[in-house]
């Protein structure tokens, strides 16, 4: 993701995973574009700091901007919501000494989750339908990302858990290229399509039933031949009020950006493709 002012540089926000780095970077990005009156004594200025030493601190590591300066900078920086959640995330980092502690793990997988989530688009309609018409379309495309990965629909097929026809998994393929749910290298080599792709939440549809249905399945069939150190089965039992169904929706949904952000290997180093299935659902019923 870029915010807007930069969308004619190379600046991009969640490339960086450190304060120092986000901010070195920016300043970087100003000088390569040589924006008339910009400097680090000018910036410090609009940060309303007495000095640009202040600043050069923080830059350095030496120092960790409070709030006040931190909502100056995201100011400043004119970055998106999600980016400036994204800087103050960081600079909570940056504020924690101890490299072990529970608070910057859990501040660690926010931040990853913010660069999943910033690196997700929704996918249209037409894609969706297919996407969603059976579960190996999105596998598929997990596969080209895989460091073993082969182009042959042969090694794709013997590669998956489950049967699928060698001619579907063709089509599979010419389909993916074409809505650019992939794409190819200068080398001709496939490779996964930045950002990550996904549907529409909650969205409702034969192919869309048919598809969990069939996920449904594949974790049934795992249960029974996948042995229980490369597999995780869980089941929670809990009572819940109706209206905090929208709440929970968006835990389970930071969840899955906090799993896919520290998980998903995306330089193309993976050695499988998993699917991770969340179930949750009401089992009892009101009674008049």
């Amino acid at each position: 993701m870029r915010s807007p002012s930069h969308s004619d540089s190379t600046f991009e926000v969640f490339a960086h995973e450190t304060l120092t780095g986000l901010l070195c970077a920016f300043i970087d990005d100003k000088k390569a574009a040589r924006t008339g009156g910009w400097s680090l004594g000018s910036w410090s200025r609009r940060l309303g700091l007495a000095s640009a030493s202040s600043l050069s601190n923080v830059l350095k590591g030496r120092a960790v901007p409070s709030d006040n300066l931190t909502t100056k900078i995201a100011e400043t920086m004119d970055l998106a919501p999600v980016e400036r959640e994204y800087l103050s995330v960081l600079v909570e980092i940056a504020r924690e000494r101890s490299p072990s502690s529970n608070r910057r793990v859990e501040l660690r997988r926010r931040s990853a989750a913010l660069r999943a989530s910033a690196r997700t688009e929704r996918i249209g309609t037409t894609e969706a339908e297919f996407m969603t018409s059976a579960p190996w379309p999105f596998i598929i495309r997990e596969l080209a990302n895989l460091r073993d990965f082969r182009e042959d629909p042969e090694w794709m097929a013997n590669r998956l858990k489950f049967p699928v026809d060698r001619e579907a998994i063709a089509e599979s393929l010419s389909v993916l290229l074409r809505f650019g749910l992939l794409a190819r290298t200068k080398d001709g080599e496939l490779k996964l399509s930045a950002p990550i792709r996904e549907t529409e939440p909650d969205r409702e549809s034969e192919s869309t039933r048919a598809y969990h249905e069939m996920s449904a399945k594949l974790a049934e069939e795992a249960i029974r031949t996948t042995p229980v150190e490369a597999r995780d089965f869980s089941s929670l039992v809990l009572n819940v009020r109706h209206e905090s169904m929208p709440e929970m929706k968006r835990a389970i949904e930071r969840f899955r950006q906090e799993f896919c952000g520290e998980f998903d290997q995306t330089d193309g180093t993976g050695e499988d493709v998993y699917q991770l299935n969340l179930q949750f659902f009401p089992v009892t019923r009101s009674i008049p």
